[in-house]
C-alpha cells in the first residue's frame, strides 16, 4: 500500500498516470476520477488491486530484462517537479544512466495494442503519460518496457514530440486551473467510470421535482435527439446481423479475411428455482415447525440491498 505521503504529493500536481483520463484516453478512469482525487473527494488509486500489487514487485525484473536486452544501466529517481509549471509532476520508475532517457516498466496480460519490440506502437492510453514525463523532464526519449504474460519482453522507444508537449501543457493547465484550483468538477465523457463517479457523488436525492433551467431544457433535447439516433444505429446493426444469420442459415458460422462470426447454440443449462424451493421446504416443514421458526429463518437469511437512483427520461414522441 501507498503511504501519507505518497496520497498527499499525488494531490499536489498532475501526475503521468492521470493523463490519459483527463484527455478521455484511458480505460480504467476519467477526468471525473482525477478531478476528486485532486480536490480530496477520493484517495488515489493504490496498489491494492492485483494488477498494480504484481506490476509494482515485477519493475526489479523488467529492469534487469532491460538491462540485458539493452545493455544500459538504469537507476531510479525521486519525484520531479516541472520548473515553469508546478503542478505537472512525474514519478519516473526509473532513467537511463548517464543518458537522458525516461524508462517506464509495464505489464500486460495480452499483446493487444503492442506492436513488435523495438517499434513506437503502444496502447493509446501510454503515449500521453510517456510525452507527460519527457515535458517535465527536458528528456529526449521513454523507452517503454513492457513484460507481456511472462512470455515475451518488448522495448518501445518513444521520442519527444514537442509539437504535442505543447498542445499537452495547455490542457492540463486548462484542467487544473479551470477544475481543481476553482473546484469545478470537469464535464462527464459517457464512460462507465464517469458514471460511477456521478452514482458515487449523488447518492441521495430530495423530493423536488424541478422546473428545467434553458441550459437544462437544452440538454434535455440533446438527450433526445441522440437516445433517437442510437436506436437508429441499433436498429441498423440488428438489420444487418439478420441478414448475416440469413446468410449462416444452418451452419456454424462465416469466416473471411481479418474476421469469424459464429452463430451457434448454447449449452442447456439447468436453473434452480431457489424461491420455489424454500416456499416447498416451509411447507413440508410447517407441521413440525412453528411458523415463527420459519419466519425466523427467514429473516436472518433476508439481506436488504441498498436501493440506488434509477435514471429515467420519458419524451412525448416515446
Amino acid at each position: 500500500m501507498r503511504d501519507a505521503a505518497w496520497h498527499a504529493r499525488r494531490r499536489q500536481g498532475i501526475g503521468g498516470s492521470d493523463v490519459a483520463a483527463i484527455l478521455g484516453l484511458s480505460p480504467w478512469r476519467s477526468a471525473l476520477d482525477v478531478w476528486a482525487e485532486k480536490v480530496g473527494e477520493s484517495e488515489p488509486d493504490d496498489a491494492s488491486s492485483l494488477a498494480m500489487w504484481l506490476g509494482l514487485r515485477l519493475e526489479p525484473v523488467i529492469f534487469e530484462l532491460y538491462e540485458a536486452r539493452t545493455g544500459r544501466k538504469v537507476r531510479r529517481l525521486p519525484p520531479r517537479q516541472h520548473p515553469k509549471y508546478p503542478w505537472m509532476l512525474a514519478t519516473l520508475d526509473a532513467k537511463v544512466a548517464g543518458e537522458s532517457v525516461a524508462v517506464e516498466a509495464k505489464t500486460s496480460s495480452t499483446a493487444e495494442g503492442w506492436g513488435e519490440d523495438g517499434s513506437d506502437v503502444i496502447p493509446l492510453h501510454y503515449y500521453p503519460q510517456a510525452q507527460h514525463y519527457l515535458a517535465v523532464t527536458g528528456y529526449a526519449r521513454t523507452d517503454v518496457a513492457v513484460l507481456i504474460g511472462n512470455r515475451r519482453f518488448h522495448v518501445h522507444p518513444i521520442e519527444r514530440n514537442d509539437d504535442y508537449i505543447l498542445d499537452l501543457v495547455e490542457v492540463e493547465r486548462e484542467f487544473w486551473e479551470r477544475h481543481v484550483v476553482a473546484k469545478v468538477p470537469p464535464p462527464p465523457d459517457g464512460s462507465e467510470s464517469a458514471g460511477r463517479f456521478l452514482r458515487r457523488r449523488f447518492r441521495d436525492h430530495g423530493e423536488l421535482l424541478r422546473v428545467a433551467t434553458p441550459e437544462e431544457r437544452l440538454l434535455a433535447v440533446r438527450l433526445a435527439e441522440a437516445r433517437r439516433r442510437a436506436k437508429e444505429v441499433e436498429r441498423a446493426a440488428e438489420e444487418v446481423a439478420q441478414l448475416v444469420q440469413q446468410a449462416i442459415g444452418n451452419d456454424a458460422g462465416l469466416q473471411g479475411p481479418g474476421f469469424t462470426i459464429t452463430w451457434k447454440r448454447s449449452k442447456d443449462a439447468a436453473v434452480t428455482n431457489w424461491e420455489a424451493v424454500a416456499n416447498a421446504y416451509r411447507q413440508l416443514a410447517e407441521p413440525h415447525v412453528s411458523v415463527e421458526t420459519l419466519d425466523t429463518l427467514r429473516e436472518v437469511h433476508t439481506d436488504v440491498r441498498e436501493g440506488t437512483r434509477r435514471f429515467l427520461a420519458r419524451f412525448e414522441e416515446e
